[in-house]
């Protein structure tokens, strides 16, 4: 049971990497350090660890803050590194290694989903450090949420189903036999006013 723990909060924090890169790694070391991990690392607990991972989601929150919008691709690798990290950090015990290829491709769903939804937000006239804000919210959120057991499996889940756009906006609607038989049998007339003019007694 303690391996499908693992993997559920590897898979969690590698969802949550997706968001807000630094975060997935500052909880795991942090809960690492309170022995609610069930499989960490063997630096997981290291106090260089947790104050490194801590000074770089103060750093990723202040660039996001100064910096909302640049370098999206740089910021979407990132991620699929940390989620490779924040994977090894919690079930690396249980999966070394291979999580840091699953935790990456989890982070990288999660990265792209995010990039289009924020994009769509701005484009429908949000604001770009606005939206950079909610983002890292909710990965500072999805964090901590996928510290709780068997959760991570949802957030994974999840993670999947966030593109439910179509693939086109635009549908052809085959309509030519309507056109043929109905509409060019039909006498149209030209176009004119429905007023009606005339005189009246003062």
């Amino acid at each position: 049971m303690d391996h499908v723990i693992a993997i559920s909060q590897g898979l969690g924090l590698a969802a949550a990497a997706g968001l807000l890169s630094a975060a997935p790694l500052a909880l795991a070391a942090s809960a690492a350090t309170q022995g609610w991990l069930q499989s960490p690392i063997a630096i997981a607990d290291d106090a260089v660890t947790v104050a490194v991972c801590w000074a770089l989601v103060a750093i990723e929150l202040v660039a996001d803050a100064v910096w909302p919008g640049a370098q999206a691709g740089a910021r979407l690798g990132r991620r699929i590194v940390a989620g490779g990290f924040a994977f090894e950090l919690a079930a690396g015990g249980d999966i070394p290694y291979v999580g840091l290829v699953l935790g990456a491709l989890v982070a990288g769903a999660v990265g792209l989903a995010m990039r289009r939804l924020r994009a769509g937000a701005v484009k429908a006239g949000g604001d770009v450090r606005g939206t950079a804000l909610v983002e890292d919210g909710a990965g500072i959120g999805a964090a901590l949420v996928a510290l709780i057991p068997f959760v991570g499996y949802l957030m994974t889940a999840a993670a999947g189903t966030t593109d439910l756009d179509p693939p086109h906006s635009v549908a052809v609607v085959l309509d030519i036999g309507e056109m043929i038989l109905v509409e060019w049998l039909v006498e149209r007339r030209p176009a004119r006013s429905r007023m009606k003019f005339c005189t009246r007694a003062k």
